[in-house]
């Protein structure tokens, strides 16, 4: 069966996230990951998460996966080495200088390649294979195709997004909130402006306004069979910045379909509607569905 990775945000969400069925966790520290804006962990309370997560046979992953200044890396190097010595099961990475310095102080914690890669083709999958990586997390935009490819044309694992927030732009690689406001997507300080309203012309006729930009949240709950049989490790929810009740419901229904040979029923749908939904669920471009959903951009459960 596919492991199912659940968000923490916190060290409240991981036991949450642990409590209601999760094989694994995703987290950051308070520093360098995409999710800034969470509670993340300190180092004292990550080792009492990988504790807590080892005790029942859960792994943790910690996300170090935005992009880099010069300025940092000596503060990164330290940080890798404290985790080093905490047991954790892997580090998910973007940045190419801090695969370096796991390589150097950290050689033997598994490496994920973040999603921030955009790694969506059997070539960027079969390039970090041979860097070291043993796990791939696939942009949002993969097809089906692709990920069978890569999972019959390399030794890696498989990581797919099946629930949660979906970004604009491509696989997270947006500039629009570092341009207008220096708070980069790609150092963990998004703020959201493709959830505002605009309006759309035609010279200078309007045509169109709302929230243009604003992508519904992704639900795969009918297509989990089909990725299982193709060979997905790892089915990945997005949550970090969500609350507990949401990682509660994600976690305990997408658990008990798993374990049910992925069927559901509409309860289950709806539990999910319920906890967060912007307007609906899309299937994602993954399956060629409609994702932007102009009329909310917010949580309507």
């Amino acid at each position: 069966m596919p492991e199912l990775l659940i968000p923490a945000g916190s060290l409240k969400g991981l036991k949450v996230a642990v409590n209601n069925g999760a094989d694994a966790v995703y987290l950051g520290l308070k520093n360098f990951n995409a999710r800034i804006n969470a509670e993340n962990f300190s180092l004292e309370e990550l080792r009492e998460g990988v504790n807590y997560c080892h005790f029942f046979n859960v792994k943790l992953y910690i996300a170090l996966n935005i992009s880099l200044k010069n300025s940092e890396l000596i503060e990164v190097e330290r940080i890798i080495k404290s985790i080093n010595d905490c047991n954790v099961d892997a580090l998910i990475i973007s940045d190419f200088a801090v695969l370096d310095l796991v390589k150097k102080f950290a050689p033997n914690i598994n490496l994920h390649a973040s999603t921030q890669m955009g790694i969506c083709n059997l070539y960027g999958a079969k390039f970090i294979e041979k860097l070291g990586f043993s796990r791939v997390i696939l942009a949002r935009e993969c097809s089906l195709k692709e990920i069978e490819l890569i999972k019959k044309r390399t030794n890696l694992e498989v990581e797919v997004f099946i629930h949660g927030s979906m970004c604009s732009s491509f696989s997270g690689g947006c500039l629009l909130s570092s341009a207008l406001n220096g708070n980069s997507g790609n150092r963990g300080r998004c703020k959201q402006l493709c959830r505002l309203k605009y309006n759309m012309y035609n010279g200078e006729s309007k045509i169109k306004d709302g929230y243009l930009m604003s992508l519904s949240d992704m639900c795969l709950i009918d297509e989990l069979k089909r990725l299982n049989e193709i060979g997905v490790d790892s089915f990945k929810i997005e949550g970090r910045l969500k609350s507990l009740e949401y990682i509660a419901q994600v976690a305990k229904t997408y658990s008990n379909i798993i374990k049910n040979d992925f069927k559901y029923n509409n309860k289950d749908l709806i539990d999910l509607q319920k906890v967060f939904n912007r307007g609906g669920f899309s299937k994602s471009l993954m399956f060629k569905d409609k994702v932007v959903y102009p009329n909310v951009q917010n949580n309507i459960g």
